[in-house]
């Protein structure tokens, strides 16, 4: 038994079993947290007030968005993104061109849609030929309000597959 309870002389069972039983010797905020505020979160002012406003502007990125695409000649998708609601998005990620050979083209083109219903408009057209000294490219799309999309076209070589990774970032 704690040196406290033999000093009043009482049992656990007979302290929890008292009705007006009271913590003492309480001092300072019981809320109060490391930053020396209260910690809820509507009472926040100061420094946490700043902190968990800001969490509402903060970029976060969803989860990737990755494969891998087998070219068959025609234009494919890489990666589209539509939405509906106020939120900007950009697409970011990796395109494995480690397959390519020498015989090999490809080419990628970046779309964005400016209206709803989603109608896409090109704003940028790359070609890649032959092994690349570097064999992964990083793209970055321009922000979107209604939709974003990457594709890749094989026009010269045998069929080859590029593994992507994807990653959408919105922004509130």
């Amino acid at each position: 038994m704690p040196d406290f309870m033999k000093a009043v002389g009482a049992t656990p069972t007979q302290i929890w079993g008292h009705g007006n039983r009271s913590l003492t010797e309480l001092t300072g905020q019981p809320r109060a947290d490391l930053m020396g505020e209260d910690a809820t979160f509507e009472a926040g002012v100061g420094a946490r007030k700043e902190h968990i406003d800001r969490l509402a502007g903060m970029e976060t990125f969803d989860d990737p968005i990755e494969g891998i695409l087998v070219a068959d000649g025609l234009e494919q998708n890489i990666v589209v993104d539509e939405f509906v609601g106020d939120s900007m998005r950009h697409l970011e990620g990796y395109v494995d061109f480690s397959n390519l050979g020498a015989e090999d083209t490809v080419v990628i083109k970046y779309y964005v849609s400016l209206s709803t219903p989603v109608s896409y408009r090109k704003y940028f057209e790359g070609e890649y030929s032959g092994a690349q000294p570097l064999p992964v490219l990083f793209i970055a799309t321009k922000p979107g309000r209604y939709g974003i999309k990457a594709t890749l076209q094989q026009t010269a070589g045998s069929p080859k597959s590029f593994a992507f990774q994807f990653f959408r970032r919105r922004i509130p």
